[in-house]
Parts: structure tokens; sequence; C-alpha cells
């Protein structure tokens, strides 16, 4: 048996992840992210889905903490040419112990308080676009979100979008659904 507590191995192009306990775990649990001449992909073992982002301007953010962020197949990206970040996680469709959507959407959305929740449908992705306040002093400005689930094959596709920026809701609203609308999935 294997113990390990964190495992990054950096490789040209490529960043596998694992945060595993025993071996089973590290096999089941990396996470790939790859750049290509079409962007970045980012794949799991666990499944056969894939994520492509068309962007090369993103980064991987290696801080690691509580909430999702614990989860082996999690990662998190910034775009740094317009300063959005991206993060989520593949986990196998089983693991989606929710009755419906709607009694996942409740709690998730929920904890953060947002503002302004619309709800739509894009291609198979089922999203949330909201808002999070943001102080009084910065009232001229906005933080927008979009939650986004996919239940695919054999993987369920979790993704958070963010951008906070002195924008009106209308501009970085059409700025993340323009982004978003951009993610490709693989089989």
């Amino acid at each position: 048996m294997i113990k390990l507590k964190h495992l990054i191995i950096y490789l040209p192009f490529v960043i596998l992840v694992s945060c595993a306990t025993n071996k089973d775990e590290a096999v089941n649990s990396r996470i790939s992210i790859e750049s290509n001449n079409k962007g970045t992909l980012i794949s799991s073992n666990i499944n056969k889905l894939k994520l492509l982002i068309p962007s090369k301007d993103l980064e991987v953010i290696k801080e690691r903490g509580g909430g999702g962020q614990r989860n082996p197949g999690y990662f998190y990206l910034k775009d740094v040419k317009i300063d959005l970040h991206l993060s989520g996680w593949f986990e196998p469709i089983d693991k989606f112990k929710y009755k419906d959507k709607a009694d996942f959407w409740g709690p998730e959305i929920g904890r953060q308080k947002p503002i302004e929740v619309e709800f739509l449908f894009i291609n198979n992705w089922e999203i949330a676009i909201y808002d999070i306040p943001l102080p009084e002093k910065f009232k001229e400005g906005c933080s927008a979100h979009i939650r986004a689930i996919l239940l695919q094959d054999d993987t369920w596709l979790d993704l958070h979008l963010s951008i906070t920026a002195l924008k009106s809701r209308e501009v970085l609203h059409n700025l993340l659904l323009d982004y978003f609308k951009t993610l490709q999935i693989i089989n």
C-alpha cells in the first residue's frame, strides 16, 4: 500500500495532481492538465470525458483548501488575460447522489447568498448564473459567477467560473456566458 499525502508531478505541458492516501485512490484520482495548440485540455483517469478550454492564457492555481478543493478530481485555473477564475472537478456519475438537479442547486448556490440567480441550459450543461453582493464601496462593480453541471456518460463534471470587476452586471454576465460557450467536451 502506498501512502501519499501530496504528489505533484511536473512534465512539459502536463501537470498530474493527486491527493491520495492509498494506492487505489492514487490510481483513480489524477487530474491531467495539458496545454496544446487548441488550448488547455483537462482530463481525469476516472472517466472518458475531457474538457477543452480554448484559451491559451490559463495558469494553474495550486491553492488547495476546504470544500470542493479537497476533492482529488479538483482543478483550479485562472485566465490571466481577463482575470477569470475557473475551477471544478470530475466525479464518477454515481457520486451524484441528489434526487434531481434541483436538489443539487438549492444547497450549492444558496450558501453563497447570491442575488439575481438565473438558470439556463447550454448544450448538455445546466447552469446557474448569479452575482455575489460586493461591499458598498464597490457598488459600481460586480462579482459574477456561473456554476455548471454536466451529467454525461460515466461523468459528473462540476464547474465554477467567476469574475469580479468594476464593470456592469450585464457586461460581466455576457463575458462569462461567451467564455462558457467556448468550452468543449471531448469523448
